[in-house]
């Protein structure tokens, strides 16, 4: 399973990076708890991230390659 970057503060995924090319501050920003910090801490998911069964995208997983291609 793959790690992902995560607030240090909240353990929330919902982080990103911001440049502070409009003069705000530079760092990751947690959309939860709206935190600043200079690095993100990683960590394994909690879920595996695989296509819930029966959905389209399950389906396509699932498929022959030939299948798909046209």
């Amino acid at each position: 399973m793959s790690e992902i970057a995560v607030c240090p503060e909240c353990d929330s995924s919902h982080i990103y990076y911001r440049s502070g090319s409009q003069g705000g501050p530079t760092g990751y920003r947690c959309q939860e708890c709206h935190a600043l910090v200079a690095k993100p801490m990683y960590r394994k998911r909690y879920k595996s991230g695989s296509p819930a069964e029966g959905t389209l995208a399950r389906k396509l997983l699932d498929m022959d390659p030939e299948e798909v291609t046209g």
